[in-house]
């Protein structure tokens, strides 16, 4: 296993030093608002292997778009 849970502190300290939020937001400030809209998870029935394929799905839309500009 990686550790993630332990080293997750790391990697926010680590990107709060490097200023990478405020980055992001000076890159984007000209940019048109992109709106992804995301209804409720787990609305009729029982969570299953679909609802983590829509999620990766719509986190992989998400960076691509902030990625391309």
């Amino acid at each position: 296993r990686a550790g993630l849970p332990k080293r997750e502190p790391e990697f926010l300290a680590r990107w709060e030093a490097m200023g990478l939020r405020a980055r992001m937001l000076e890159d984007a400030k000209d940019r048109p608002d992109f709106i992804l809209h995301d209804g409720p998870p787990y609305a009729n029935g029982d969570i299953h292997m679909g609802h983590a394929l829509n999620k990766i799905l719509k986190d992989i839309i998400n960076r691509s778009r902030h990625m391309m500009g």
